[in-house]
């Protein structure tokens, strides 16, 4: 069951759960699953249980009052998914640190931050990186680099370099991370229209650094250095490239970053 939409009535949610329910009984199905949208289950599965706080770019979100029309109706958990929020304005704990500064200054590792001028570099690099590192994952498919390069084509209006990371041991990839601006903060001026009058406001308030959130859409370590503190070293990385003064854009003169990330 997907694309559940309702008014807050309990009579109007049981009506629906209720066809879905009938429909499914009617192709010999014995459980009913959802909500389960078309895509990737981190982005367009699942209910929201609690945490209902302003959605960042890419994030499931619905009413709150959704929750008590599943658990009345009968639905319990089957399979839970968790998005963190960590506030940069907060101070990492010390041990975080200490492993972050461990790791980094290892010999024979270095990190870059994506760089569009080399993006077959670092498309090579993440396809390498993310098909080891996922290659266990149940329904696991192999990344295509045309993909990967027609994805940061269509996101390059928003995408900061320096909130993409690789890691290399010895010129090898072996990790990287990816956050991507939360562009909501912008959206949610344009009524859901993106036309040419909002699009040159678009420009506006990304140069008033009005985007204060970053999502991690994903990341990945090759198993031989899982377990090895690399994690903390690409979020030490990320954090010493972000300044809690509210802005997304590269560090500079006057010109610090975000202050919270999912």
């Amino acid at each position: 069951m997907g694309f559940f939409d309702c008014i807050d009535d309990k009579k109007a949610a049981f009506l629906l759960f209720d066809a879905c329910r009938q429909w499914l009984s009617q192709r010999k199905m014995e459980a009913m699953d959802g909500p389960i949208n078309f895509g990737e289950n981190d982005t367009f599965w699942g209910l929201l249980v609690e945490g209902a706080m302003p959605p960042s770019y890419g994030m499931n979100y619905h009413h709150p009052y959704y929750k008590g029309f599943f658990e009345d109706y009968g639905f319990s958990q089957y399979f839970e998914q968790v998005t963190n929020h960590l506030d940069l304005t907060v101070p990492f704990p010390e041990r975080f640190w200490k492993i972050a500064d461990w790791v980094s200054k290892k010999t024979g590792f270095s990190y870059e931050h994506f760089k569009f001028a080399h993006a077959d570099k670092y498309i090579k690099d993440l396809k390498k990186v993310y098909d080891q590192a996922w290659v266990s994952h149940q329904h696991f498919t192999p990344l295509d680099e045309e993909d990967i390069r027609a994805g940061l084509q269509k996101a390059k209006p928003i995408i900061e370099e320096e909130l993409i990371w690789f890691v290399y041991h010895e010129g090898e990839p072996i990790a990287f991370l990816v956050m991507i601006p939360d562009v909501n903060q912008i959206f949610k001026h344009f009524n859901g229209k993106l036309n040419l009058w909002n699009k040159l406001r678009f420009l506006y308030y990304k140069k008033k650094k009005a985007m204060t959130r970053a999502r991690i859409t994903v990341m990945g370590v090759v198993p031989k250095f899982q377990r090895y503190g690399i994690e903390s070293a690409l979020g030490g990385n990320s954090a010493r490239n972000t300044s809690p003064t509210g802005n997304c854009s590269p560090k500079g003169p006057n010109n610090k970053k975000q202050v919270s990330y999912l």
